[in-house]
């Protein structure tokens, strides 16, 4: 399929680039900081090639459930979005992988910026694929998965075109917040971001399912 023969090959030249790189470093590399960004643990430099095989192991599962699902119906009709999704995502463990990399790069009184390092391609992540989360089609693999969205298509319907605006909001409170914590030094903010934008994410397209099958129901009764 073309989107292994894109990504395989990224993957795993991401994979020995970062191998290659390891061998540019000193024995011991900072591999932990603190709550204030501040590197208070140090490793061996064999750790900081270890995320790069994250992408590789979500290419390995996207694979193996595309294979496990290619003959299902209803898994078909969101394959495009699927592959966006998916896209995004190895992208994102791609960029994330150098993360210890710039770790290791950095000296005992450098402040690691963790807020931007971690925040910003999240709350990018976040807002690509609140993109799409309108257009899924009901399934049972992907979305918001509850028993209320499941076991009605137009709750699903709504339920995930109000999600996509949670999730634009959601990244963008990452973002916003994790560079106010960037300029102020206040670590406690992108902190309260990253909470908020979980809630958004998570929590709220729950309830909100839930609501929603409530008056979806009421309504189908009052027509009846």
């Amino acid at each position: 399929m073309k989107f292994n023969r894109i990504f395989w090959p990224v993957v795993l030249c991401n994979l020995l680039a970062l191998f290659a790189v390891m061998f540019t470093l000193p024995e011991q590399v900072p591999v932990h900081g603190n709550a204030a960004g501040v590197i208070d643990g140090w490793g061996p430099r064999w750790t900081t090639p270890l995320l790069g095989f994250l992408p590789v192991l979500l290419l390995g599962g996207t694979m193996l459930y595309r294979h496990l699902t290619r003959d299902n119906p209803r898994i078909a009709r969101n394959r495009r979005v699927e592959q966006i999704v998916f896209s995004v995502l190895i992208l994102f463990f791609l960029v994330i992988s150098w993360f210890p990399m710039v770790m290791a790069r950095m000296g005992a009184d450098d402040r690691l910026s963790v807020e931007l390092l971690v925040g910003l391609p999240l709350g990018v992540l976040m807002i690509v694929i609140s993109n799409f989360m309108g257009v899924i089609k009901q399934n049972r693999f992907l979305g918001v998965r509850t028993k209320w969205t499941l076991s009605n298509e137009e709750v699903w319907r709504r339920t995930h075109r109000r999600a996509a605006y949670w999730g634009l909001a959601a990244g963008v409170t990452v973002i916003a917040l994790c560079l106010t914590a960037y300029f102020t030094g206040r670590m406690v903010v992108a902190h309260a971001g990253l909470i908020a934008s979980v809630l958004m994410i998570a929590l709220v397209p729950t309830v909100d399912s839930w609501l929603i099958y409530r008056n979806v129901i009421g309504e189908e009764r009052r027509k009846s």
